[in-house]
């Protein structure tokens, strides 16, 4: 294949690699293959061991006869992500990422210096609102400087740096299912949800669970290595299932539950929301055939159920739809990377000197190049500087003229305000009057749009005065992320929670839980007084101000 290059998402158990290339205007995966990430190299997406993984890569990359591939993509998998879908106002198209810079702080609780943000475009929209549909997406840049640092190490060209949920929605955009569609993309550590309305975006979510749930008891139980992971998942059946004791099948099923109660819960969130009822649920990934998974999924959820391999419309992706099935994440990023390259990365992978490891040194005569260049970048900075300043000068002027045409507008406007104050008020005696538990969609609603999709609620009580919640996330940075989102919430009036602890999840890996109390704001209550007009004729007249 011509021009091929290697697409890989590195995960803390398992690593994927394909290669990719076009064959006229699509895109082809060549080869594929995966391998057992090395233990202790990779945490959370993140490459904690560079000489460890980069190693066992190159092993690998050989094994496979792909060493000639050098353009890579890599694809994260990772809850230290962030992503959220924002509404912007109808700007130029090539002002968009100004605007999503200059608003990100809002779109997402991060600070900029630690955080990459990058977007992806869902178009514009003239329904409601004018406007951009986006998917704002941020990555920490540490976890990012991890895959340049072994892109050196592997002597790789380091073109993009994509998101799994992207890359996922990159392909099963141009599947072809009419209707409502819930694909759960499974892996072993987690399960990527993504809905779509005729191959438009509805939702996303990401779900700590995954095959781990399944294949680790059964190991454990059967005094089975991890050396023999990708063999046993291979050949694994219902039957093998059916001889652990009691208590783990039970245990199994458990987290399978919980999986499917995941889906069901996005398939009722955009039947609420979106006003789609789900017609199919899809299932792929490297662990979606694990025995029992279709079946108690198909029976918890009562919708049909089936795999991408059996849908028409993947040869626009390889012949082979098992290889779809398989790293359908991996060779999205070759379609339309949301691209989380941090800008200096760009820039030394543009460089001659190239990517350097930490602690590498750079020789005087790159250091020269490289001060020539910066000075010929600064007069044509220059250059460019003064064309923007004209270009926004007339920017300005036109602004400036449209202020003026629409300042009869302004008298409508400030009487519409005046009148939504006045409806508002009018609403909260209402809302007294109908009771405090009347703001129940609307805190489910926000905790759907707002809250992190790692997050898990394991129970939840609602009272007249407040909720009560049981939350788990997978660590300390995401906990302080949620309760920062709650305390922020329109709904919640007080926010207390009580100290987070470290748990163990069912797949074994770590988590943080807590429990938080949240009262709804005491409405506003408006005074009444009663003045007595009772006579001879008359004692039951009342007049209320």
């Amino acid at each position: 294949m011509a021009n091929e290059s290697l697409n890989i998402l590195v995960g803390d158990r398992l690593t994927e690699v394909c290669t990719t290339g076009k064959k006229g205007r699509n895109v082809h995966i060549g080869k594929g293959f995966n391998f057992l990430t090395p233990e202790g190299s990779v945490s959370d997406g993140m490459i904690q061991n560079v000489d460890l993984y980069g190693k066992e890569l190159q092993n690998q990359l050989r094994k496979n006869g792909v060493m000639n591939a050098k353009d890579v993509t890599f694809t994260v998998s990772s809850s230290r992500t962030l992503a959220r879908e924002v509404m912007i106002p109808p700007v130029k198209e090539n002002r968009i990422a100004q605007t999503v810079e200059a608003n990100a702080t809002e779109y997402l609780p991060v600070g900029l210096d630690d955080y990459q943000i990058a977007y992806t475009s869902l178009g514009q929209t003239t329904e409601g609102t004018p406007g951009w549909r986006l998917i704002v997406q941020g990555a920490p840049r540490p976890l990012l400087e991890s895959y340049a640092e072994l892109c050196a190490f592997c002597n790789l060209n380091l073109k993009a740096i994509d998101t799994s949920m992207n890359s996922l929605y990159q392909v099963l955009k141009t599947v072809k299912a009419e209707g409502t569609t819930v694909f759960a993309n499974i892996t072993p550590s987690t399960t990527e949800i993504t809905a779509l309305s005729d191959g438009e975006y509805l939702l996303q979510r990401n779900q700590p669970l995954g095959g781990d749930a399944l294949m680790l008891p059964y190991l454990v139980a059967n005094g089975i290595g991890m050396d023999r992971y990708n063999e046993v998942q291979e050949s694994i059946t219902e039957a093998d299932i059916a001889k652990l004791p009691p208590e783990e099948i039970e245990h199994v099923k458990s987290h399978i539950d919980m999986l499917d109660m995941s889906i069901l819960r996005v398939c009722d969130y955009i039947r609420t929301n979106k006003q789609k009822n789900a017609d199919r649920i899809v299932l792929l990934g490297y662990s979606c055939h694990l025995p029992l998974i279709k079946d108690m999924l198909q029976e918890g959820t009562q919708i049909p159920v089936s795999f991408i391999e059996d849908l028409p419309g993947l040869n626009a992706v390889a012949e082979n739809k098992g290889d779809v099935s398989n790293f359908v994440a991996c060779v999205g990023s070759m379609i339309a990377p949301v691209d989380l390259l941090p800008a200096s990365i760009r820039a030394a992978k543009n460089s001659r000197a190239g990517i350097q490891l930490k602690g590498s040194s750079e020789s005087l005569t790159g250091s020269i190049i490289i001060a020539i260049l910066c000075a010929l970048a600064g007069v044509a900075i220059s250059g460019v500087a003064g064309l923007e300043y004209l270009s926004a000068k007339q920017d300005l002027e036109s602004i400036q003229r449209q202020l003026v045409e629409l300042e009869p507008a302004k008298e409508a406007y400030d009487a519409y305000v005046t009148y939504t104050g006045n409806d508002a008020s009018l609403q909260v005696v209402r809302d007294a009057a109908n009771g405090k538990n009347q703001q129940l969609n609307e805190v489910l609603a926000e905790i759907e749009a707002k809250m992190p999709s790692s997050i898990i609620v394991a129970t939840a009580s609602f009272g007249q005065d407040g909720i009560t919640l049981d939350v788990t996330v997978p660590d300390f940075d995401t906990a302080a992320i949620v309760i920062d989102q709650l305390r922020q919430f329109e709904s919640f009036d007080v926010v207390s929670v009580s100290a987070v602890t470290e748990t163990q999840t069912g797949a074994g890996t770590k988590a943080a839980a807590f429990t938080v109390t949240c009262s709804y704001p005491v409405p506003v209550q408006v005074e009444t007084t009663t003045e007595d007009t009772s006579s001879e004729e008359s004692t039951d007249d009342t007049t209320q101000e």
